[in-house]
């Protein structure tokens, strides 16, 4: 126990030493942080957004990071119901929003105009 107990503080070490910067591209991976940073020039801190998780974003917390990671713009999620996927139409999602943030390759967000979104949702089963 004495020796997990060291491991444990021996980490908690390393990682206080880091920027935040480092901290989130050790934790989340380059290309995360990579996405959110392009994201957040391209979307206006007021902007409204369509936030589309992955089927496990409760698990990961995919959802919540992000959100974080974005503020302070205001998302609106869209979640599965039931797991029978997404509503796509176009009267699901609120017409006044003009972008969408969905999961891509490896988790790495993905913005998007709403209409892609619900293109790219609709061509997928979602």
């Amino acid at each position: 126990m004495i020796y997990r107990s060291g491991a444990l503080l021996s980490s908690a070490g390393r990682w206080a030493r880091l920027t935040p910067a480092e901290a989130r591209r050790r934790a989340f991976g380059p290309a995360y942080v990579d996405a959110v940073e392009a994201i957040r020039r391209d979307l206006p801190e007021d902007a409204w957004y369509l936030l589309v998780p992955p089927k496990d974003f409760e698990a990961t917390g995919w959802a919540v990071w992000l959100r974080h990671d974005l503020a302070p713009r205001r998302p609106i999620l869209i979640e599965s119901k039931d797991g029978r996927g997404f509503r796509t139409d176009r009267d699901a999602a609120p017409r006044w929003v003009r972008w969408a943030i969905l999961p891509g390759d490896g988790g790495v967000p993905v913005l998007l105009t709403r209409d892609e979104a619900l293109a790219r949702l609709r061509a997928s089963g979602g």
